[in-house]
């Protein structure tokens, strides 16, 4: 058995899994190493090191659990409902107990809920999407339970001033339901209509946190690169230094004394840039994209419904969220604060990343035993 689960399991994609995540671990020391220093004075230099190292193997101990766990168990209704019961119990107490940290109420006893419902949302909505196929046609019946979910739980995130999240989430759910094989045109009208009219209503009720990011997105940076457009100003500066081959490891510039605010957060790519050039984001981008792109071809290859919809799911959440981070850094998009899966210093968005990664390891095992077992008959 054990040579047979050996046989048929992705090894190259964790492998990667773990390259990225080590070399995420590094840029976090890089990056914070300085920092931790600087803006608090009690603390170590290693401290954000250690604890996302901690983290980190937390993480890849779920995901070598979840990895062997049948993910066809995640389907069954007692542990959807499970799911959504937690998701908002979680939602509600951030909105009424959490700290605030950067704007936003999103964290409450050290971790963000929010990241956890991603992944709750992925398998809601491939759960319900697989059980409605019979009537996938029928819009109102199949998908007006999981919009207002979806919704709901948008409205609780975005109240949380946590609009990146929030955006994301309804990305996903949108990937989702374009791939569940209901009629494609009709589909698209409506989310186009939803989403030009949430647009209008959001930006006339979002915090002045958040509408200032939105303002400064269309303005020049370094008008006020002391001002708003610190960051901004701050990322291109990095961006420039590094060049091809970069700084050097730990030779920054923008990391120090504070010019480039959330380096090994938000911003740790602009690190990465300037310390290692072209190469090191090259790399960055290598490996998120092969994990991405072993997420759809195992969707591909699925030939169970749910399976499919989940390693779809889990490559959206994870290629969504690279994008809305590289487009923040590079201006493409307002800043929302979204981390760079794998990569940014942030134990909630880790975790999650290392879970879906575990679930998507586990319907390729299966889909390769599965081939296997039909091969040799």
């Amino acid at each position: 058995m054990i040579r047979k689960l050996y046989r048929n399991y992705n090894i190259p994609l964790l492998l990667i899994i773990l390259t990225i995540s080590f070399f995420g671990l590094i840029f976090v020391y890089s990056a914070s190493s300085e920092a931790s220093i600087i803006f608090r004075a009690d603390l170590e230099s290693d401290y954000f090191l250690k604890r996302q190292f901690m983290i980190m193997l937390a993480g890849i101990a779920f995901m070598l659990l979840l990895s062997l766990f049948p993910y066809q168990l995640l389907k069954k209704g007692q542990f959807v409902l499970l799911i959504l019961f937690i998701v908002f119990i979680m939602l509600f107490a951030t909105l009424l107990f959490a700290d605030e940290q950067n704007g936003a109420t999103s964290w409450l006893f050290g971790l963000q809920p929010s990241e956890f419902v991603k992944l709750a949302i992925i398998i809601y909505m491939a759960a319900v999407i697989t059980n409605k196929q019979s009537k996938i046609n029928n819009l109102v019946e199949s998908f007006a339970a999981p919009a207002l979910v979806c919704i709901f739980v948008f409205l609780l995130i975005y109240f949380q001033n946590d609009l990146g999240t929030a955006a994301l989430i309804a990305l996903i759910a949108m990937a989702l339901t374009i791939c569940s094989g209901t009629k494609i045109i009709k589909l698209l009208l409506i989310l186009l209509g939803i989403g030009v009219g949430s647009s209008f209503i959001l930006f006339h009720t979002i915090s002045d946190v958040q509408r200032n990011r939105i303002v400064s997105f269309t303005e020049n940076p370094f008008d006020d690169p002391l001002g708003s457009g610190l960051q901004l100003s701050s990322s291109f500066m990095a961006l420039g230094n590094g060049g091809v081959e970069g700084l050097g490891l730990g030779a920054s510039i923008q990391k120090t004394n504070g010019y480039l605010p959330e380096a090994y957060t938000d911003f740790i790519l602009a690190v990465i840039a300037e310390e290692t050039g072209v190469f090191g984001v090259t790399l960055v981008f290598l490996l998120l994209l092969s994990i991405i792109s072993i997420g759809f071809y195992t969707a591909w290859r699925c030939k169970d419904a749910f399976g499919s919809l989940l390693a779809v799911g889990i490559s959206c959440m994870i290629g969504f969220q690279a994008l809305v981070n590289l487009g923040g850094l590079s201006q493409r998009i307002p800043l929302t604060g979204v981390p760079l899966p794998f990569i940014s210093y942030g134990g909630s968005s880790l975790l999650v990343c290392l879970i879906g990664a575990g679930i998507l390891l586990n319907i390729s095992l299966q889909n390769r035993m599965a081939l296997d077992k039909k091969r040799n008959g």
